[in-house]
């Protein structure tokens, strides 16, 4: 049953649902609004002294005791103390039970209608309830009525509900929209790139987790990147980036420098959530915590690494006996994929192994990559995220193509075109230092006197970024030269390499383009200008108005002479 619940999808792509692709009508929703906050929110009313917990109606000692602090001994007394402070002063933005849930007030954004195409009501047979949890249905259903959830209707609409068991034991009703995904015209919006998001995941000092409704990147938006990330419904605000040594306040000893400045923010976010209506789940409410489980990683001030529950998904997999488990095994493999080094080389076996023209065989080779795989996976691995702020240090990219190809300084041309291509997103707008064991490629780079075609254009996608390049001799340059050294598997497949011009659009050129400072370190050798181990400083010409001259009409501009 794990083997088949690893590898089975709830529903085929043919079958999913899609909306309708048409215009939406701009006056169906109007825009959300912004009034103004009955404070100033940067103007904090915590005190570095805060005083003794004292319950209210609603934030009682029972209720206090569902919000996560995180593991004992993280926080001292006043720590904790100043934490239940800011709870007690925005209690109105915290729930503890359904009946105290908010909603979006009017005044931020009125009630949303969905778009729709013109169609008939549809009446859909019910789906039986199951008599063992029929009392629990119920009881669900009253619930949501008392809360206003419910509403009494004479629609002509009639579609089905289900339940499903949350991971906590309790139930969740779902209700089968499908025919209505049919006729609802498409939001153009589209979720956040996964891996964008998980650079942006809430890690600080202090993180804190507290799940919002929709609206909340709009209710949030000024405290958005910095203080806040946001995924759907889901938010985290962050901590400071620094423990500053564990510096403690003057006007108390007793608090962190870092700790009061995290419950600074997170009591101005609350206010905003407050004042717009909208409420947050205490019982979901991890409020001080030193990692976070989010959406398969864990997230601390260290970085990220990969969640104990998808380690012990992979490492309980039992072996795979068909090609469609094996499909389902690089699924989860690929999810972490991240945080095994050379995965493509260790898995190419079992990629091998699922194609469709290649006999079933589970060989030695196969099992290896198994048994490889299932080990590294239970390896502490933390991932950090690059710091973009000044005086975080320069990037270094180390660049190596293969040898195995056609001449080697149009290959070692094409493969720094490729990767700065395939990195643009990370790269673009920040100086960096590219690394390379070719010495002729500096020169190739800055003065490329009329090249061919394809080299012209790896040229032109170079320049866009701001860089230095850096000479290291291969004696100097082990890991990149032993990777690009490493030959080809037999069971490695490079058919899905796309042409340079195929791959993903570029961006636009750098505002900066033209001159730029590139630096070759001699080692070992003479230069042709200086003695050893000098870094010769190399102008680059402006040449851009030239080469676009050239790219368009594949001609020798009028102003360039012979040499």
């Amino acid at each position: 049953m794990e083997a088949q619940s690893n590898a089975e999808k709830y529903k085929s792509v043919l079958k999913k649902v899609r909306p309708v692709n048409e215009a939406i009508p701009q006056d169906l929703n109007p825009p959300l609004e912004r009034p103004e906050l009955s404070r100033d929110p940067y103007e904090t009313p915590l005190s570095p002294n805060p005083p003794l917990f004292i319950e209210t109606l609603k934030v009682t000692e029972e209720r206090i005791s569902m919000i996560n602090f995180g593991p004992s001994g993280l926080l001292s007394e006043e720590e904790t103390n100043l934490l239940k402070n800011v709870i007690l002063l925005r209690e109105k933005s915290i729930t503890f039970c359904e009946e105290e849930r908010g909603i979006l007030k009017h005044s931020d954004g009125k009630p949303y209608k969905i778009p729709v195409i013109s169609h008939e009501p549809w009446q859909k047979k019910p789906i039986p309830i199951p008599k063992s949890i029929l009392p629990q249905f119920i009881e669900l259903v009253r619930e949501r009525i008392r809360t206003g959830l419910y509403e009494q209707s004479t629609s002509s609409y009639n579609s089905p509900v289900f339940c499903v068991e949350k991971p906590n034991g309790k139930l969740r009703i779902v209700h089968d929209l499908q025919d209505l995904n049919k006729v609802t015209i498409n939001y153009a919006g589209l979720p956040p790139n996964a891996d964008e998001f998980l650079t942006r995941l809430p890690r600080g000092a202090k993180p804190s987790v507290a799940f919002y409704q929709a609206q909340i990147t709009w209710i949030l938006k000024e405290e958005i990147p910095e203080h806040l990330g946001v995924l759907i419904d889901d938010g985290g605000i962050k901590g400071p980036r620094s423990t500053y040594q564990h510096e403690t306040l003057k006007e108390n000893p007793l608090i962190r420098r870092f700790f009061w400045e995290y419950a600074v923010t997170l009591e101005r976010i609350l206010v905003r959530i407050e004042e717009a209506g909208l409420t947050t789940s205490g019982s979901k409410f991890s409020c001080c915590v030193p990692a976070l489980d989010l959406v398969g990683h864990v997230v601390s001030f260290g970085g990220r690494k990969i969640s104990k529950q998808k380690i012990n998904k992979i490492q309980n997999c039992p072996r795979p006996t068909t090609k469609k488990e094996v499909r389902g095994f690089l699924g989860l493999c690929a999810y972490v994929r991240m945080s095994i080094k050379d995965f493509s080389q260790v898995a190419a076996p079992l990629r091998r192994l699922k194609r469709e023209d290649v006999l079933w065989k589970w060989d030695e080779k196969c099992e290896e990559a198994f048994i490889r795989l299932r080990k590294i996976v239970g390896e502490e691995i933390t991932l950090k995220t690059l710091n973009y702020d000044k005086g975080s240090g320069k990037i270094k990219l180390a660049i190596d193509s293969s040898y195995i190809a056609a001449g080697a300084p149009k290959l070692e041309l094409c493969g720094v075109a490729r990767i700065l291509k395939k990195l643009q997103t990370i790269l673009w707008g920040k100086h960096f230092e590219p690394q390379l064991d070719a010495e002729a490629l500096i020169e190739i780079i800055n003065t490329p006197c009329l090249p061919n075609a394809p080299m012209a254009r790896w040229v032109a996608s170079i320049q866009r970024f701001s860089f230095d390049l850096v000479h290291k001799p291969g004696k100097t340059f082990n890991i990149p030269d032993g990777l690009s050294r490493r030959p080809k598997g037999e069971n490695e497949d490079e058919s899905e390499r796309g042409d340079f011009d195929e791959e993903e659009e570029c961006i636009k050129p750098h505002p900066g383009f033209g001159l730029k400072e590139v630096n070759t370190t001699k080692v070992g050798k003479l230069s042709r200008n200086k003695t050893n181990n000098v870094e010769i400083p190399i102008k680059q010409e402006v040449f851009g108005k030239h080469m676009q001259e050239y790219l368009n009409s594949l001609k020798k501009p009028q102003s360039i002479g012979e040499e």
